[in-house]
């Protein structure tokens, strides 16, 4: 299937998003695992093929859920994503931002309480802010599992526009893919029995939101740095 040779042959990694967000790297070389910082999330677990797999995790799906009231396993996300998109210059003006964690003891700020700065009362302000916030956690996370090249972002949150779409604004030298799959769990499964088998979905290039996130993302850091947590 058109795309999937990079991810199976190359360094590549795929977010796995639902309650939890998991970004886990298969890298085209043997990786340096001593310096993952077991303190901030990252573990490591064991593919098929017994190669360690570096890997970073935060609970995305509960915080979503509890900052904005809204049960993402029960409700399509796809209808309001044009009006969270647009909604994102008005995020970045008047300086809304989250910041971690809303779901203490996890994630790689596991130490810190979440807070607003600047929480709208508007719902779609709260969900783009929100969004934008997932883009910032995941990016760290890619971060410190190194991640780079192919990253495919997979479950519920890979139709999330924003949440895409800004991740590809902050790593612009990497490709940021969805698939059209809406199976890839079950088929992967499957696949353990019969290797042979090759995806019919293929892999769709996320266009990253046509806004300068830099300031936000430095504004963001910023924050956090002075709080010694970054």
């Amino acid at each position: 299937a058109r795309g999937y040779e990079e991810i199976e042959t190359g360094d590549a990694t795929i977010v796995s998003t639902g309650t939890w967000f998991v970004a886990m790297r298969t890298p085209d070389s043997p990786s340096d695992l001593m310096h993952l910082p077991h303190d901030r999330d990252c573990l490591i677990n064991v593919d098929i093929a017994a190669r360690a797999i570096p890997s970073a995790r935060f609970m995305g799906g509960r915080e979503i859920q509890d900052l904005v009231g809204i049960d993402t396993d029960r409700i399509d996300i796809k209808p309001d994503q044009p009006k969270l998109v647009a909604a994102v210059q008005d995020v970045i003006a008047d300086e809304i931002m989250l910041l971690p964690t809303f779901a203490p003891g996890f994630g790689p700020f596991p130490n810190r309480s979440g807070q607003w700065i600047n929480k709208p009362d508007n719902p779609i302000l709260q969900r783009s802010a929100a969004s934008l916030y997932l883009a910032l956690v995941t990016d760290q996370c890619l971060n410190l599992i190194g991640s780079r090249n192919v990253i495919l972002i997979e479950g519920r949150f890979a139709d999330a526009d924003v949440f895409v779409r800004a991740l590809a604004n902050l790593r612009p030298d990497d490709r940021i893919v969805t698939s059209d799959s809406e199976a890839d769990v079950s088929f992967g499964a499957l696949r353990l029995v019969h290797p042979a088998l090759r995806p019919a979905a293929t892999l769709c290039r996320i266009a990253p939101l046509p806004i300068d996130l830099d300031d936000y993302k430095t504004a963001w850091l910023s924050r956090l740095n002075a709080s010694g947590l970054t």
